[in-house]
C-alpha cells in the first residue's frame, strides 16, 4: 500500500518498508482502509502548515503496526477532544475549512471494524 495521495499539495509521505507493508496487508479491507487513511491524511494536510504534515509507520515490540499522522497546525482544544469522533462535530479551528463533520466518525467505524484503535 502506498499513500501518494497528497502529492498535489507538495507534501511528502514516506512509503512503508516491505516489513511494514506486510503487516498492512494482513486481514484487512483495503477499500475501507484506503478511505480511512484518505480522511486522516486529508485532515492532517488541511490543518497543517504547507509541507508540515507527517506520517510515521512504526512496528512496535508486539509486531503491531502503528501509523502516526501528525499535523502541525493549531491543536484542537481539550474541551473539544471529547467530541472528535461524534457525528457532525466540527472544531472551532475548522471555520475556513470544507467538510460536514463526518470524516472522523466514518474513519473510527472503519478502524473499529478492523479491530484496531484510533486515538487523538
Amino acid at each position: 500500500m502506498t499513500l501518494y495521495l497528497i502529492q498535489n499539495k507538495k507534501q511528502f509521505i514516506e512509503k512503508p518498508t516491505a516489513m511494514e507493508e506486510r503487516y498492512l496487508l494482513q486481514e484487512m479491507n483495503p477499500i475501507l482502509l484506503k478511505q480511512a487513511f484518505t480522511n486522516l491524511l486529508s485532515n492532517a494536510i488541511s490543518y497543517s502548515e504547507i509541507n508540515q504534515a507527517k506520517v510515521k509507520f512504526i512496528v512496535d515490540r508486539q509486531k503491531q503496526l502503528i501509523i502516526q499522522l501528525i499535523n502541525t497546525g493549531t491543536p484542537i482544544s481539550k474541551e473539544e477532544e471529547q467530541y472528535l469522533f461524534r457525528h457532525f462535530f466540527r472544531g472551532k479551528n475548522s471555520k475556513n475549512k470544507t467538510g460536514h463533520g463526518l470524516g472522523l466518525i466514518l474513519t473510527k467505524r472503519i478502524i473499529d471494524i478492523h479491530k484496531a484503535k484510533i486515538t487523538f
